[in-house]
């Protein structure tokens, strides 16, 4: 708003010395030599005089304009990365909140009673009974219900991550949207996937393609957030 106020003055600053300058020198002067009022060659000698102060008002104007425009520019990719981010994790917490995971509970001889649990819940639920029962599953990771939706929710996390830090963003933006996804890691998915990592790693047997993923996630986050909670 300052820039627009400062290039109008300076519009109008320069229209009234061009016709300050016309006015001027149509006025009869003390020295004889330099009246202009009655030559024939006053257009030229008034076009020869303002023609420099137009000229450099006219270059400066372009450049002020190109300035204008750059800024623009920029606050225009700052609010698309803004609104790319936001989409990104709206994105994740709604494969967050999709999730979901379904426990048979009952004795061990009775009828059996069916629990599903969403989001969050179902997460940790789901990591607690896997590390408390791998030992006596027969498959492989990828056997589970639930693995596909896990990894599809750590890859999302990981790209929007990558997507703040290799953003044109100003480091202050970058740095709050650094902190909040340390604070979700930490509070959402540090200790499901933890639990998941404390199975696979002890159960050999587990192992797969479905795995791999989970652990190299764990380790990227440990790596990346150890420093900034310590």
């Amino acid at each position: 708003m300052n820039g627009r106020i400062s290039l109008i003055l300076f519009i109008v600053f320069v229209c009234l010395l061009c016709f300050g300058a016309v006015y001027l020198f149509m006025q009869p002067a003390l020295v004889r030599g330099f009246d202009l009022s009655k030559g024939g060659d006053i257009g030229s000698a008034i076009g020869g005089i303002t023609s420099p102060i137009t000229n450099l008002t006219a270059a400066i104007l372009l450049f002020l304009t190109l300035r204008f425009q750059i800024q623009a520019t920029t606050e225009q990719r700052r609010r698309n990365e803004h609104d790319l981010i936001f989409q990104m994790y709206a994105e994740f917490e709604k494969e967050l909140d999709r999730f979901s995971t379904v426990r048979s509970v009952g004795p061990a001889n009775g009828p059996k009673l069916e629990v599903r649990k969403l989001g969050l819940d179902g997460l940790n639920a789901f990591s607690q009974e896997f590390l408390s029962e791998v030992s006596e599953f027969p498959y492989g990771f990828k056997d589970y219900y639930e693995t596909g939706k896990i990894n599809i929710l750590l890859l999302t996390f990981k790209m929007l991550l990558t997507r703040v830090k290799q953003s044109s963003l100003p480091l202050e933006s970058r740095m709050y949207y650094l902190e909040k996804l340390r604070r979700v890691y930490k509070y959402s998915l540090a200790y499901p996937v933890s639990n998941l990592v404390k199975g696979i790693e002890a159960h050999p047997h587990i192992q797969d393609e479905y795995s791999q993923p989970v652990v190299n996630f764990w380790k990227d986050m440990t790596k990346e957030f150890r420093s900034k909670s310590e």
